[in-house]
């Protein structure tokens, strides 16, 4: 390779100072601002390019490529050289040899030292004949082996090189010179040309082969795939999980999962959140350009916005985020004191409010409404609907809390208020309201009817059901359980001391619940032989002394009486199953014409007296029977037209024919009048046959079930007292809306197992666009609810987020988290 001096010249030979050069310069030399091919990250200044190219002997200035020159990489493939520095040990060590090249593949041109590009060895730079030191020129030296740095031979020791004898050079110059003053491109001396020798063909195919292009076109960028790439990692933000890229069929599978479509989905919606309550804030802080945090950027305050709405999703106190001020601000946004978050709790009630109002926009629903009492009455409300795509869905609409209880009037007055003029709901789209049987509702419910004529009222049938078993009259049980669950239910010795003799779970206790305290009774009917020892410890430890004692007295003086109330209450199981089965927030509505008929049926069975209507109590009085002559007996015989009486006549011993082990046992004589014959039965055989229809303690436990079914009948019939409580329009909708259920209209029995497995609401979300009008009218029927009990889980809600030390929280912050909470809102 030539030296500098040799290609440029120097300043002896210019004879001419560096003043006044950029005057002396060639006409067809560019000027700076039209040097197009210079290196990308050269300045675009003659002092930038000039400080490429020190007078220290230790400079490189041409190779083997020129510029435009098409090349092929080892490694990153095709692309065309754009540029070729002239560069110094010294300065630019990291560009000495190489060439900057624009690939095919690539959107920004990459440099790239010459040991990678495919092209033959360099040869030193020559001059054209008749140059200017031709004469001095020496004979160009062997070429150097592949990839080894080129030397460079100075002929004498160069001067510093002026500007006007770099520019009076140019054309006359290398590749890059040439290019740089604006001499074509492609230009090469054709002494350098003819020097080229011809390489041989295992040179020429050193190139690594690349795989033919795909006939598939191109997959997408994954720009918007929630990929990041984080050192020598590939991590999808949606999944939050480090995704394989060594091939990239890796990446498109996990792009294809629905774990990652979901959570794609998913950030899609938080954004659209996000951008929603940045809007919300920002107009709010408009509106009071004076309030707290104004001053702040829209992210810190979106992120003291989200602690707020976290904060009130869990029920926790916001004194409690002083606490945790710490964490809170770990991720990079400043939070506030507990004082300066509470103003942002109007802004997030304000903002649920209109999420629920978007939600129920023309949708039919049904309104249920309940209170209780907390500083007064708390009443809440809330709304049931069937979307167009069948999914059932549940809102509360309002949280409200009154100095006093409401009459009738003022109820149907707040109701009006919050479904016409907060939540913008149609008269013609409230199809229903669910509520308990007090006698305010459904004096509120007589004007709510006119006010909106397209609803059904539905007094709460597990209310109704609750009462039932409260009307039952077992007046020495009563007495025994009393001290009971004032025992066991605020002694924790005691509870446990139960659990522990019983090997499970002790059933929880309700003051307002029939079907609780049944569940109760049930359980210690089931262990009734472990509670003498139950008492027994209870005296020893002295644990409740006058409960104790009182429970003791009644075992003592009454136990068969007590455990026939037990199994009476054993007998009851289908009334308490019903009242849980009607209770759910499903489609409960088509099962309760058909569970309540079976309640219906069995009052009248046990009315009747019916043998089989209370197999607990039967078999424990049987159990109690003393076997001698005269007992009778009735004995079912279908080939011979039914039931027939017997009568014991006497007793014996034979060989057994129950037990199989040739073992005498005592059998008894048993003669039937109506035909005078005789058989011989085991006790095992004639005890269930024993009859007791009429003794006492069975007509006294009838008579104790008599109240609690002709009060279900009333209801049903209305024939009650108060039209607060009549039931038989309710019943009607329940008899009627069977025709909604598939399998009664294929004559086949409903059962709980259908409601829970959702069948109905598939049928009927498959077949909604061939049946749009019976569809629609399916939307109305499963929006009704024949239960109350959302609003008790509200209340259920309100014990659990809101404590003693929370009995003071205004209207806001309990409406508020309430509805974050039983709506489901996604928060954070």
């Amino acid at each position: 390779m030539r030296g500098l001096a040799e290609v440029y010249g120097d300043a002896s030979s210019s004879g001419e100072e560096d003043e006044g050069a950029q005057s002396s310069l060639p006409q067809a030399c560019p000027t700076p601002t039209d040097r197009t091919t210079l290196p990308a990250h050269a300045d675009a200044s003659l002092d930038a390019l000039l400080a490429y190219a020190q007078p220290d002997g230790a400079v490189q200035l041409g190779c083997e490529v020129k510029l435009n020159d098409r090349v092929n990489d080892n490694v990153l493939g095709s692309g065309v050289i754009i540029g070729l520095p002239l560069e110094s040990y010294e300065s630019h060590d990291e560009r000495r040899g190489k060439a900057l090249v624009r690939f095919d593949d690539m959107a920004q041109p990459s440099w790239r030292t010459w040991g990678h590009l495919n092209l033959p060895p360099a040869l030193p730079a020559c001059r054209a004949a008749g140059g200017d030191d031709g004469a001095h020129a020496a004979p160009p030296p062997p070429p150097p082996p592949p990839h080894a740095p080129e030397p460079i031979t100075l002929r004498h020791a160069p001067e510093p090189i002026t500007l006007s004898s770099f520019w009076r050079r140019a054309a006359s110059s290398g590749p890059l010179i040439a290019a740089a003053s604006g001499a074509p491109a492609g230009a090469r001396p054709a002494s350098a040309a003819q020097a080229m020798p011809m390489v041989a063909s295992i040179e020429r195919q050193r190139a690594p082969k690349r795989k033919p292009e795909s006939a598939n076109p191109r997959p997408p960028e994954f720009a918007e795939c929630e990929l990041v790439v984080r050192g020598d990692e590939l991590r999808c933000t949606a999944c939050r999980v480090e995704v394989s890229c060594a091939k990239k069929n890796h990446v498109v599978q996990h792009l294809a999962t629905a774990k990652h479509v979901t959570a794609v989905e998913k950030l899609k919606r938080r954004a659209v959140s996000d951008q929603s309550i940045k809007d919300d804030i920002y107009a709010h802080f408009v509106q009071n350009p004076t309030a707290v945090g104004g001053t702040l950027s829209l992210d810190e305050q979106h992120m003291r916005y989200r602690i707020v709405e976290s904060f009130m999703f869990a029920g926790i106190e916001l004194t409690k985020a002083d606490h945790l001020r710490a964490l809170l601000q770990r991720c990079g946004c400043a939070s506030t004191d507990s004082s300066h978050l509470r103003t942002l709790v109007p802004m997030v009630e304000k903002h649920e409010l209109e999420r629920i109002r978007a939600d129920l926009s023309g949708q039919l629903v049904n309104i249920a409404f309940d209170g209780t009492r907390r500083l007064g009455e708390a009443v809440n409300v809330t709304c049931r609907f069937c979307s167009p795509t069948f999914q059932l869905e549940m809102r509360l609409i309002a949280f409200v809390t009154v100095a006093k209880s409401l009459s009738g009037n003022a109820i149907a007055g707040m109701l009006t208020t919050i479904l016409l003029q907060q939540h913008n709901i149609s008269l013609a789209n409230v199809v229903g309201f669910s509520r308990d049987s007090v006698a305010a509702n459904g004096k509120a419910m007589q004007t709510l009817s006119t006010v909106f004529p397209s609803s059904v009222d539905l007094p709460c049938i597990s209310h109704t059901l609750t009462h039932v078993g409260e009307a039952f009259r077992f007046e020495l049980l009563d007495t025994f359980m009393t001290p009971w669950y004032t025992l066991l239910y605020s002694n924790t010795m005691a509870g446990q001391l139960w659990h522990s003799m019983i090997g499970e779970s002790v059933k929880g206790f309700s003051n307002v619940r029939w079907y609780c305290r049944a569940e109760i009774m049930m359980q210690i009917a089931q262990h009734f032989d472990k509670v003498p020892k139950l008492l027994e410890e209870l005296r020893e430890r002295e644990i409740g002394e006058a409960t104790t004692k009182k429970m003791l007295e009644i075992y003592a003086t009454s136990l068969a009486e007590l455990k026939v109330s037990l199994a009476a209450i054993l007998d009851m199981r289908r009334l308490v199953a019903t009242t849980y089965e009607l209770e759910g927030d499903r489609l409960e509505i088509l099962l309760a014409y058909e569970r309540i008929e079976a309640l219906r049926s069995l009052g009248r069975r046990v009315a009747s007296g019916d043998a089989g209507s209370l197999p607990n109590v039967d078999a424990l009085l049987r159990r109690g029977v003393q076997i001698v002559v005269g007992v009778k007996i009735q004995k079912n015989f279908p080939m011979h037209g039914g039931m027939y009486e017997g009568v014991v006549v006497g007793s014996s011993y034979a060989q057994t024919t129950v037990h199989h082990d040739g073992s005498e046992r005592k059998v008894y004589k048993v003669r039937y009048p109506a035909d005078n014959t005789e058989e011989e039965l085991e006790e095992e055989e004639i005890r269930p046959l024993i009859m007791i229809a009429d003794m006492q303690v069975r007509k006294k436990v009838i008579a104790s079930f008599k109240p609690g079914f002709e009060y279900l009948e009333a209801r049903l019939t209305d024939t009650c007292a108060s039209s607060s409580y009549y039931l038989s329009q309710e019943y009607a909708v329940f008899k009627a809306v069977r025709i909604f259920d598939p399998s009664v209209a294929r004559e086949m029995r409903a059962d709980a197992g259908m409601v829970e497995n959702l069948a109905v609401l598939v049928f009927w979300r498959a077949h909604r666009r061939d049946l749009l009008a019976f569809a629609e009218a399916a939307r109305i029927v499963f929006a009704l609810s024949p239960n109350s009990a959302s609003c008790e889980r509200v209340f259920s809600l309100l014990a659990v987020m809101f404590g003693d030390n929370q009995k003071s929280a205004l209207a806001d912050l309990l409406q508020g988290s309430l509805m974050l909470r039983y709506n489901k809102r996604p928060v954070g």
